[in-house]
């Protein structure tokens, strides 16, 4: 179905969905009923929204009554003036659990706990009240959003979990990687370990695995890892709810060994699919994970990278030039790939094509010594030295 058809769809369902709860509100109040809409909720494929969720975090028709009093009460004004009419007091215009337990059926008052999907998953917000009946609720705003059919995000995680980069094409050794993973992600609770030497090609191979899985990938660096427990136990459920709501897959990168114990703990409280990216140098002990490494690529393969971003008409001016700096340097797929765009734009022979290429994979390979050594400036000179005469 059409985006624009299907949303307006949905709030056609949910304008429908709205009704009986409202009519609730109005018998509990004394007040005159509204009449029946003229048509039925349409059938949508996929279903509206309010369907979806309920199905979602399992609501029992009670709890789901309850999301939709909160929802109409942001929404349409009469909802509003009837909570005011049913509790007798103009001032309390807003839903309460009291409020829902008195007026809508088939009430049960294990909704109200913490353990049941209302609060758990924070569908729901209690502001502050001098009783839990009697506290105003409020719809969460990601989900009020979502029922209008209106694509937003959790703002809670914002500058926690980060959108990771667009779909690109994978070289055939990342892309088996990126397969094996994705087929392990489909387990439930899926726990994948991404090893490699390469950090940017393990970032490939991460974000192609998630795509392969169904899901939209993200990113979240274990250095961010809250490290209180109630902090990290509300980013794990506002973490879980996001996956559930957006259909994403959350990538963690670990950069230091020292990073492990937080990020167990936080895995320890997420029930969807994980993928762990690391380095070898900071495989974090004790992960129960399936472990896929991505490889290192041959010469030949990062020649092909090299041939592919240069262009074939180009590779072939540089006499073999490009097999030496193929063979000499094992840079990685992002670096040829920028590196190969840059060389086809030059306009040059073959020779000063393959000295360029040269001085590029010499940079990059200094550039990657220089995050394994620290580089020392001598303090003397050749004048400095002093020898034996023999």
């Amino acid at each position: 179905m059409v985006a624009e058809v299907w949303q307006a769809a949905n709030q056609a369902a949910l304008v429908a969905a709205l009704h009986p709860v409202y009519a609730s509100l109005c018998r509990h109040a004394e007040k005159p009923e509204p009449a029946d809409p003229a048509t039925a909720a349409p059938a949508l494929d996929p279903p509206a929204a309010i369907d979806v969720l309920s199905a979602m975090f399992a609501l029992s028709p009670f709890e789901r009554a309850v999301l939709l009093l909160c929802a109409g009460v942001e929404l349409e004004g009469r909802f509003v003036e009837m909570c005011a009419a049913a509790q007798g007091d103009p001032r309390r215009g807003f839903a309460t659990f009291g409020l829902a337990l008195a007026a809508l059926p088939d009430a049960h008052w294990s909704a109200l706990s913490r353990d049941r999907p209302l609060r758990y998953w924070r569908l729901v917000e209690i502001a502050p009240g001098d009783t839990l009946t009697g506290a105003p609720l409020r719809i969460d705003e990601r989900i009020l959003h979502l029922l209008a059919g209106v694509q937003s995000n959790d703002e809670r995680l914002d500058g926690v979990i980060a959108p990771m980069p667009e779909a690109v094409s994978v070289p055939a050794w990342i892309g088996d990687a990126a397969e094996a993973a994705a087929r392990a992600l489909g387990a439930p609770d899926g726990r994948v370990l991404l090893t490699g030497r390469s950090a940017a090609d393990r970032a490939l191979a991460a974000a192609e695995a998630l795509r392969l899985a169904g899901l939209v990938p993200r990113l979240l660096r274990a250095a961010d890892i809250p490290p209180t427990a109630p902090e990290r136990e509300a980013l794990a459920r506002q973490w879980s709810r996001e996956a559930r709501l957006a259909h994403s897959g959350l990538c963690v990168r670990v950069a230091d060994s020292a990073e492990t114990r937080p990020l167990l703990a936080l895995l320890a409280r997420i029930d969807v699919p994980v993928l762990v990216e690391a380095d070898e140098a900071a495989l974090p002990d004790g992960l129960a994970a399936v472990r896929i490494a991505v490889p290192t690529p041959s010469a030949a393969e990062r020649r092909q990278i090299w041939a592919d971003s240069i262009g074939a008409p180009v590779a072939a001016r540089m006499n073999g030039a490009l097999d030496a700096v193929a063979d000499q340097f094992s840079l990685d797929t992002p670096t040829i790939r920028a590196a190969g765009v840059a060389l086809g734009l030059l306009d040059a022979d073959g020779e000063a094509l393959g000295r360029a290429a040269w001085r590029i994979g010499r940079a990059h390979a200094r550039r990657s010594m220089e995050q394994l050594a620290r580089h020392i400036e001598p303090m003397a000179d050749w004048d400095s030295l002093v020898l034996p005469e023999a």
